[in-house]
């Protein structure tokens, strides 16, 4: 088949009750402009209506690029006294885990992952989230306007309760030098891979290292934000109201819908999970099964 393009878009007519379709087809942008199979996701009836449909008054229909699977399943996200159900904070947090592995992977530049701390004497309370996030904001910023800074990232709290950040950025935007032993001045390593500093990180201690994977065939950039994703994962709750921070010119996956999975699914595609379920919503029990590719 055909890889999707990004720009296009099919207008058609038809009424709001055919926009919808049994499947949906998740790719990644890659570095030689191709789009790679991520996951198809296929119910037995119509199920998927894709964000960007608009009516006019002829009717016409803009099929458009992108959608969320939880917003059709799921129901209110609070209880009656307005505190979050226990379901939704996971479902959150799943959401969040998606979203940011969908950065990740659709983002081949994001290939530096970088550990961001503070001294001691740059923070009033290290522990403070808004007070750490005022001092990483203009860095951020700064560096998305001049340099093309793209990032993902999670803050974390330390056994101490000190907030840092972990990021994935990409390299040709940021300011690297190699780290050295204080005591020895010999260039440190982690598993014999280089570790650099953020010289332009100045409120505080910082390390980096370039993305490569461990094992032959596995993806660098996988394996860099699966790690990112434990620290979502352990999370009880939002740090400073948010699972996730994201920055500059990002891609997005890409989505293409229609009414059979074969028709996505070509003969090199190799499928590494392959999970069925049925799921419950105000139109009934619905048969679910979804592919995955990487």
């Amino acid at each position: 088949m055909n890889h999707p393009n990004q720009f296009q878009k099919l207008i058609r007519p038809t009424s709001e009750n055919l926009c919808k379709f049994n499947v949906r087809a998740k790719y990644y942008p890659q570095p030689d402009g191709s789009m790679k199979l991520a996951t198809v996701q296929e119910f037995n009836q119509p199920f998927f209506r894709p964000s960007g449909w608009e009516f006019d008054k002829n009717e016409s229909l803009i099929i458009g690029l992108d959608n969320d699977i939880d917003n059709d399943i799921e129901g209110d996200e609070v209880d009656v006294d307005g505190e979050p159900k226990a379901g939704n904070v996971e479902r959150a947090r799943r959401r969040a885990r998606i979203a940011t592995y969908d950065l990740v992977m659709s983002n081949p530049k994001l290939d530096t992952f970088v550990t961001l701390t503070y001294a001691p004497d740059a923070v009033s309370d290290k522990a403070d989230y808004a007070e750490c996030y005022q001092k990483l904001r203009p860095f951020l910023s700064n560096n998305v306007q001049r340099k093309g800074l793209l990032y993902v990232g999670v803050p974390e709290l330390t056994k101490a309760g000190d907030v840092h950040f972990h990021f994935l950025a990409n390299q040709s935007a940021l300011q690297l030098e190699r780290a050295v032993s204080p005591k020895t001045g010999r260039p440190l390593t982690h598993h014999r891979d280089p570790i650099y500093n953020v010289t332009n990180w100045n409120v505080g201690f910082s390390t980096a290292q370039i993305a490569r994977a461990r094992k032959e065939g596995d993806d660098e950039r996988a394996a860099c934000v699966k790690y990112i994703l434990k620290y979502i994962g352990k999370q009880n709750e939002m740090i400073g109201g948010r699972y996730y921070l994201s920055g500059g010119q990002l891609a997005r996956p890409i989505y293409r819908y229609g009414d059979r999975a074969e028709d996505f699914i070509t003969e090199g595609d190799r499928c590494t999970y392959d999970k069925t379920a049925q799921i419950t919503n105000e139109e009934g029990v619905l048969e679910y099964r979804l592919y995955s590719f990487t």
